[in-house]
């Protein structure tokens, strides 16, 4: 089962066999589901062969699963109940479309997410489980930064012309959308950043560190503002927990600060004028504090915000329906249409903030389930990185100071997908949402959590 784990982790981010940006994510969702339910297939046909159910529990246990118990229940509900828009009345045949659109995105939930978490829990437990883990996705890092930072170089080794489908100088890799790049790479530079600080040799610090320059540049190639601003309060959290290390490894940071630096120098192409890559990120990152730069990306935001908050005080308690956004949302951003900046209709197919996204999808009561399980999981980090414990009768708390590195690491990682998904999209898509859950997973599993059979 291991195997087709590590299997799941290397092939999933890499395959894609077109250049429509839709196409990647699709392809990489289905092998996924296939084989984390290949996975628990086997646990099943194990189970029924020996007569015992073995798994292990965890602190997020309950949280998580009311979470997806309540999505289910929003998803039957909103079957079973007949839906009316003001303007348009009652929505004929709107249980058939629920079904075809609720049903994938709860099927995202439950393998995808929940899923992909107790796979993670109950197979990678050991340390040398836990090192195949990173260096594979590691691996996957490498070779998807390396392709992004080609591309952006207008180098494209795969298709005949220049992969550019979003109308701004920004990569895409394997991945098919430059926000599920970032958001996946913002999840493995933490990691990198505290394994490196815990590096004993040089040659291992030489490689970590070449790995988190690549990924850094590959980050900036996405231009993808949301994953820069987690990424900084992921590396702030790392320097306050590991300070006094800090200080000691502070001419491999410096080195790496000249080298993003000369980086920044080289010379970019771009509608006909060449600047260095410093200009185009820099510029970038101040258009967070500019509508005027931001451009129709921030409107579009604004007419998605609006149209979600509409949909939100249609079933203010319980919600529309988890899985049902992208199929109400069109009646909703009719009515905003007519003002003259919110003019760029899109067809969102999420609500651009996780605090919109549960509200509208599962009311005031699913949003407060959301936040506990956010509040459970921000505990039980903080939980694991501050206690370290040495023997084997401590329950739930990390081993030995290589657990706690990687619990750092990894909770860095958890922390900086939810900062970036205030105004993001990425736990709801398959390849950053999977590595999210089961990097979760990882952090729950360190430490000695109860066995049950």
């Amino acid at each position: 089962m291991k195997n087709i784990l590590y299997l799941a982790i290397v092939v999933c981010p890499l395959i894609f066999f077109t250049n429509v940006t839709r196409n990647p994510y699709t392809i990489q969702g289905t092998i996924l589901y296939i084989l984390l339910l290949l996975i628990f297939g086997l646990f099943v046909f194990q189970s029924l062969k020996t007569g015992k159910i073995i798994f292990y529990k965890t602190q997020l246990d309950i949280p998580i699963l009311v979470f997806l118990g309540f999505t289910i229940f929003t998803f039957v509900r909103a079957l079973l109940s007949d839906y009316t828009i003001a303007g348009f009345g009652k929505i004929t045949e709107f249980s058939t479309a629920a079904w075809s659109e609720g049903l994938r995105n709860n099927l995202y939930i439950l393998i995808n997410c929940v899923l992909a978490y107790y796979v993670s829990v109950n197979l990678i437990r050991d340390e040398k489980a836990m090192k195949k883990v990173i260096f594979l996705s590691f691996v996957v890092s490498i070779i998807a930064s390396i392709y992004a930072i080609l591309q952006y170089f207008d180098i494209e080794p795969i298709w005949q012309q220049i992969v550019n489908p979003y109308g701004l100088k920004r990569c895409v890799s394997t991945f098919g959308n430059p926000v599920f790049l970032s958001s996946f790479l913002v999840i493995m530079i933490p990691l990198a950043v505290a394994l490196f600080i815990s590096a004993k040799s040089n040659y291992s610090k030489f490689l970590l560190i070449s790995l988190i320059v690549t990924m850094i540049l590959a980050l900036f190639a996405t231009m993808a503002r949301s994953s820069w601003v987690g990424l900084s309060v992921s590396i702030l959290f790392i320097a306050i927990v590991f300070r006094e290390k800090i200080v000691i490894h502070k001419k491999w940071f410096l080195g790496v600060a000249l080298i993003l630096l000369l980086t920044m120098l080289a010379p970019i192409r771009w509608q006909n004028e060449t600047r260095p890559l410093g200009f185009y990120v820099v510029d970038r990152a101040t258009s967070i504090f500019s509508l005027e730069k931001s451009g129709s990306a921030a409107y579009q935001r604004f007419l998605i915000w609006l149209s979600a908050w509409d949909i939100s005080k249609q079933n203010p308690v319980v919600g529309s329906g988890w899985g049902l956004f992208e199929m109400l949302f069109p009646f909703y951003q009719q009515r905003y249409l007519i003002h003259p900046m919110l003019t760029q209709r899109t067809h969102a197919n999420n609500a651009h903030n996780v605090f919109l996204e549960n509200f509208s999808q599962m009311g005031i009561i699913g949003l407060g389930i959301f936040l506990w399980l956010i509040v459970c999981i921000i505990k039980f980090g903080f939980h694991q990185i501050k206690n370290v414990c040495p023997v084997r009768a401590c329950p739930g708390v990390v081993k030995n100071d290589f657990q706690k590195v990687i619990a750092v690491g990894l909770f860095a990682g958890v922390i900086v997908m939810l900062v970036d998904n205030i105004v993001n999209v990425t736990l709801y898509f398959v390849i950053p949402g999977f590595f999210f859950w089961m990097n979760l997973g990882i952090l729950a599993g360190l430490g000695t959590p109860q066995k049950k059979t």
